[in-house]
């Protein structure tokens, strides 16, 4: 359903350049579509219709959803380097 908005945002050139990377692209679209139901824009002929300020606001939504995903991911990435940290000070060094 959003990748219309996508490819919309796209070629207004209205994304940034990490919005358009190719490893980003599902998940940024998915939170477009998220930004979308939020709105009550249920599908593709709705987003057509949509005035441009609204669609503005759509993709600001989209971005601070993709904000907090990268925050979320690295924070999670964080706790994991920290816990691997800590087991690796927690294992006896052995001189052979």
């Amino acid at each position: 359903m959003s990748r219309l908005a996508y490819e919309t945002f796209m070629a207004s050139y209205m994304l940034t350049a990490e919005e358009q990377l190719p490893e980003n692209r599902e998940e940024f679209t998915a939170f477009i579509e998220d930004a979308m139901l939020t709105h009550g824009v249920e599908c593709d002929n709705k987003f057509k219709e949509l005035p441009e300020e609204t669609k503005t606001q759509l993709l600001e939504d989209a971005r601070k959803l993709f904000a907090n995903s990268k925050k979320r991911k690295k924070k999670q990435q964080n706790e994991k380097e920290g816990q691997e940290q800590e087991q690796e000070q927690e294992q006896p060094i052995t001189n052979q």
